[in-house]
């Protein structure tokens, strides 16, 4: 039994560039074309945005691995626009299972975690006992608990991604869904800031115009080609 952190990846993110993308999109729509500059992009996709227009940020997409509990992953397959692959545990036959470190573990009364690492411990030496005993993994895999471990791979359009990150990075979450939401979503930002820049101000508690300052100061240094 082994208890791992949660992990996120992102597999291909979103890029400044992608503001283009969307520019060209959505200048189809209007037929102004004409009026599409270098410097423009970024300011079209804040009215896109503003506006809701949504659909043009359909155009561009990304993928993201996460490494985190059953528990969060049924959670996340509910989003259907996105596009999954989880890790199975019909067919992945274990030989040591891990489990996803909840946020609180750390804070617990360590009478009640000496009697959840047991429970734990228990619940893999079943599983074990059951495979040796020649039951199948999607036969054994009853016993284990939600925290148990799972990589999840999540593609989904920047639409969608506005979408899944409003509902499970706010506070209303589940906390462990919220911890990998939050983490996408700083990520996220980082890469292409305009296309989150107002779901950060709200999920982090910043003003409006200092999230734009960020946002455009980080711009800058991506277009500066100082990080990709």
């Amino acid at each position: 039994m082994e208890m791992v952190e949660p992990v996120v990846k992102a597999l291909r993110s979103f890029e400044i560039y992608d503001l283009t993308y969307l520019e060209i999109a959505g200048r189809t729509c209007y037929k102004s074309e004409s009026e599409y500059d270098i410097n423009s992009a970024t300011d079209f996709v804040r009215m896109i945005i503003r506006s809701g227009h949504h659909s043009v940020i359909e155009h561009v997409g990304a993928t993201v691995l996460i490494r985190t509990g059953r528990g969060v992953t049924h959670e996340l397959v509910r989003h259907r626009l996105a596009s999954f692959s989880q890790e199975s545990t019909r067919y992945v036959r274990y030989s040591d299972v891990e489990y996803c470190e909840p946020e609180w573990y750390s804070g617990m009364d360590q009478k009640l975690a000496k009697r959840m690492e047991r429970f734990l411990t228990e619940a893999q030496n079943l599983y074990s006992y059951m495979l040796k005993a020649g039951y199948k993994p999607q036969q054994a895999r009853e016993i284990l608990p939600t925290m148990t471990k799972a990589d999840i791979v999540v593609t989904a359009n920047a639409r969608e991604w506005r979408h899944i990150l409003t509902l499970r990075a706010s506070k209303q979450a589940h906390p462990e869904i919220r911890r990998i939401a939050k983490t996408i979503l700083h990520m996220f930002f980082l890469a292409c800031p305009p296309l989150f820049e107002d779901i950060y101000g709200i999920i982090y508690g910043i003003d409006i115009e200092d999230v734009r300052k960020l946002s455009d100061e980080r711009i800058l240094v991506l277009a500066d080609g100082k990080t990709h």
